[in-house]
C-alpha cells in the first residue's frame, strides 16, 4: 500500500507532538505528586508542637481593645507590609516559572547559505524544534522546591514584618499611656502642692511660720512642675511616632486603660505557642529549605539530561528522536556549590536553637515582670490608699501644731509616689500581658503559620 508522501511526512509530525505532550503531561503529573510527597515529609524545625497547640485559641486577647485598634490600623498602613506582600508575589511567579520547565522549549532558526552551500540552491533554510525534557538529572524537581521553599521564605517574613510592626505599636501605645498617666497623677499632685504654697504664703504673710517653709513649698511645686513638663515631652515624642505609624496626624492617646486580672495570663503552654507560631523560626525553617534545594540543584549540574526531541527542516525534514546531553561547568564547581549549601542548612539548623533559647528568655522575662507588677499592684493599692490617709492625718495635726511643715510636704510626695508606683505597676502589668499575647499568636490577624494577611 502506497501512501501520500505529504500525508506520511503530516503524519509524522503529529505522531512527534503527540508524543512529546504525553511526556510532558507525564512529567508534569509525576513531579506534582512528588512536591506533594516532599512537602508532607519535610522535616519539622525546633520540637514537636502538641496538637493542641498547633492552632492557638485566639477567642480572648490579653489586651486593652484600644491597643487592639491601634495595632489593626498600623498593620493596615504600613507600608513594609506592602513592601514584603509585593516580595510575595515575586516568588509565586518564579514558583510558576520553575514549574513551567516541565513543559517543551520551542525555537525556530533561520540559516542562511551562500553559493554552493548545502541548501540545494535556496540561500534561506529555516527549523522549528521542540524539546521535551524527560529526565534533567532532578534539575527541574530541585529548582520546584527551590521556588517553593523561597514563597514559604516570603510568607514567612510578612508574617515577620508583622509582627515587627505589631510590636513596635505595643511599645509606643504603653510609652504613652504611661506618660499619660503620670502627669495626670502630677497634674494632681502640682495642684495640692500649689494650694500648699498659697496655705503657707499667708501664713509667712500672718508671721505665723518661717520663709523657709515658704521656700519649701515652691521648690517641691517647681520639682512637680519639671517631672510634668518632662512627662509632657515624653507623651508628645510617642503620639509623634504613633501618628506616623497610623498616617494620621496629631493622633492623641486619651484615655489609660483599666486594670483587670485577665493582665495575667497563664504561664502553662506560652512558649509552646510561642514555638509554634515564631515568625522568625518560620524563616529560619525557610531558610533551611531554600539551602537543602540549593544543594539540591547543584548536585543535578553533573548529571546528564535526557530530552524528546521533534525537529522540521527544509533540509533534513521531519525528525523525531531523543537527545542525551551531558556537560561540566568549572571541573566539580556544583559539587563545593552543594557542600556550601549543606553548610548554610546547618548554620540555619543551629539558629533555630538560638532563636528557641532567645524566646524562652523573652517569655521568662516577660512573665516575671508580669507577675513582679502583679503583686506590687496588690501591695500598691494599699501603699496609695494608707499614703493618702497619712497626707490628710498630716495636715490636720499641722494645723494643730503637732506636725511640721516638712513632715507635710514629704506626705505628699509620699503620697504622690505611691500613686506613680501602682499606675506603673498596673501598666507593666498591660504591657507585658499584650506583649507575651503577641508572642502566643492570642492577637486576632495573628492565630497561626497560614497567614491572616491576604490583601
Amino acid at each position: 500500500m502506497m501512501l501520500i508522501p505529504g500525508l506520511a511526512s503530516a503524519a509524522l509530525r503529529l505522531s512527534g507532538l503527540v508524543a512529546i505532550f504525553l511526556v510532558a503531561a507525564f512529567q508534569a503529573a509525576l513531579a506534582t505528586a512528588q512536591s506533594d510527597t516532599d512537602v508532607a515529609s519535610a522535616p519539622q524545625v525546633g520540637p514537636p508542637v502538641p496538637p493542641n497547640l498547633q492552632r492557638p485559641s485566639i477567642e480572648t486577647a490579653f489586651m486593652p481593645a484600644e491597643l487592639e485598634t491601634v495595632m489593626s490600623e498600623a498593620l493596615a498602613e504600613a507600608p513594609e507590609i506592602r513592601s514584603s506582600r509585593t516580595l510575595r508575589r515575586a516568588a509565586d511567579a518564579e514558583l510558576d516559572a520553575a514549574r513551567w520547565l516541565r513543559f517543551p522549549s520551542i525555537s525556530v532558526n533561520g540559516n542562511a547559505f551562500g553559493v554552493g552551500g548545502n541548501g540545494a540552491g535556496d540561500t534561506f533554510a529555516s527549523e522549528l524544534q521542540i524539546d521535551q525534557p524527560i529526565w534533567a538529572g532532578g534539575r527541574i524537581g530541585a529548582g520546584i522546591r527551590r521556588a517553593r521553599a523561597a514563597q514559604d521564605l516570603a510568607n514567612a517574613e510578612i508574617r515577620q514584618v508583622r509582627y515587627q510592626v505589631a510590636e513596635t505599636a505595643i511599645n509606643v501605645y504603653f510609652q504613652a499611656v504611661g506618660a499619660l498617666a503620670q502627669i495626670r497623677i502630677l497634674d494632681d499632685s502640682l495642684e495640692q502642692h500649689r494650694a500648699l504654697v498659697d496655705r503657707i504664703g499667708r501664713r509667712v504673710e500672718g508671721g505665723v511660720s518661717p520663709v523657709s517653709d515658704l521656700n519649701l513649698a515652691q521648690s517641691r511645686t517647681a520639682q512637680v512642675e519639671q517631672n510634668l513638663a518632662f512627662a509632657r515631652a515624653e507623651l508628645g515624642t510617642a503620639e509623634a511616632r504613633l501618628s506616623e505609624l497610623l498616617r494620621q496626624p496629631d493622633f492623641a492617646v486619651e484615655h489609660v486603660p483599666p486594670y483587670r486580672p485577665i493582665y495575667h495570663p497563664p504561664a502553662e503552654g506560652l512558649v509552646d505557642r510561642a514555638v509554634a507560631c515564631d515568625p522568625e523560626l518560620e524563616i529560619l525553617a525557610a531558610r533551611i529549605d531554600v539551602a537543602e534545594a540549593d544543594a539540591a540543584v547543584a548536585r543535578a549540574e553533573i548529571m546528564p539530561r535526557l530530552s524528546a526531541q521533534y525537529s522540521r527542516s527544509e533540509i533534513f525534514g521531519d525528525r523525531v528522536g531523543l537527545s542525551l546531553s551531558a556537560a561540566t561547568q568549572g571541573g566539580l564547581s556544583p559539587l563545593a556549590l552543594a557542600s556550601a549549601a549543606r553548610q548554610r542548612a546547618e548554620a540555619n539548623r543551629l539558629d533555630v536553637l538560638t532563636r528557641q533559647r532567645t524566646l524562652r528568655e523573652d517569655i521568662a522575662s516577660d512573665l516575671v515582670a508580669n507577675r513582679s507588677a502583679q503583686n506590687r499592684i496588690a501591695t500598691g493599692i494599699d501603699a496609695a490608699r494608707l499614703s493618702e490617709a497619712v497626707r490628710e492625718s498630716y495636715f490636720r495635726q499641722y494645723v494643730a501644731g503637732r506636725r511640721t511643715w516638712l513632715d507635710l510636704m514629704n506626705a505628699v510626695r509620699e503620697a504622690a509616689s505611691a500613686d506613680e508606683a501602682r499606675a506603673q505597676a498596673e501598666i507593666t502589668a498591660i504591657e507585658t500581658s499584650s506583649r507575651l499575647a503577641l508572642r502566643a499568636c492570642q492577637v486576632i490577624g495573628f492565630a497561626a503559620p497560614d497567614l491572616a494577611d491576604d490583601e
